[in-house]
């Protein structure tokens, strides 16, 4: 295959990634407009810290892509488990930690965006139930980027627009339709939930085929985490 087109194919991940998160933005601002003002100024400040949550590690993904890919091409398997694994655990370990900070103190970093009592109140208990599965995006990020860096594209296309749109605008829109308000809220959690579970089983699959263990073989032959 011309190499142009591997390289637009697995870069597309990247793009549409962006893309699904403006969409699920753009669809949940169509909603909470009939609640009024207040629900979607709270929406924009609760992707501001999002952003500050989330950003730091699709970054860290994106310098991992060469590596996997590298030791990929050089079929060095168990040098691309370790970047796996140590990728899950470190992403894993930021996101957890920045989204606890949010989750305790939210109304104070809230109020650096707004003094008005009645946006800061609602922004701060939508913050605190949107962020309580991000401690699993860490992962997503990550196996996303293995696909793009082992040169499947589907997949890591697939992952890439799962969370933001095949899950979450569908339970956004029935939730919303159900609960309200609160629904708009509790759509992220549990759509951060669904699609960490898919992702866990794509790439528990992916490296079972590669023959990529995700625990270490120990002396005695049993494996073990690394």
């Amino acid at each position: 295959m011309n190499i142009t087109k591997v390289i637009a194919r697995i870069g597309l991940t990247s793009m549409l990634r962006l893309l699904a998160k403006n969409l699920s933005l753009a669809v949940t601002n169509m909603i909470l407009a009939g609640y009024g003002h207040i629900p979607i100024a709270a929406m924009g400040l609760y992707f501001r810290l999002q952003s500050l949550i989330i950003m730091p590690v699709i970054s860290f993904s994106q310098g991992l892509l060469p590596v996997i890919g590298y030791n990929y091409g050089a079929n060095r398997k168990e040098r691309i488990r370790e970047t796996v694994v140590k990728g899950f655990a470190i992403s894993t370990a930021f996101i957890t930690a920045l989204a606890l900070i949010n989750f305790l103190i939210s109304t104070t970093l809230l109020s650096v965006f707004t003094s008005d009592p009645e946006l800061l109140s609602l922004s701060s208990y939508a913050l605190r139930i949107m962020i309580l599965m991000f401690p699993l995006i860490g992962i997503q990020l990550i196996a996303s980027v293995f696909f793009q860096a082992i040169g499947k594209a589907v997949p890591a296309l697939f992952l890439s627009l799962l969370r933001e749109v095949m899950i979450f605008i569908p339970l956004l829109m029935v939730f919303s339709g159900y609960f309200g308000l609160d629904g708009v809220w509790v759509a992220r959690p549990v759509s951060d939930l669904l699609a960490f579970i898919v992702t866990m089983v794509m790439i528990a699959s992916e490296l079972g085929r590669q023959g990529i263990p995700l625990r270490k073989p120990g002396r005695n032959g049993k494996n073990k985490v690394a």
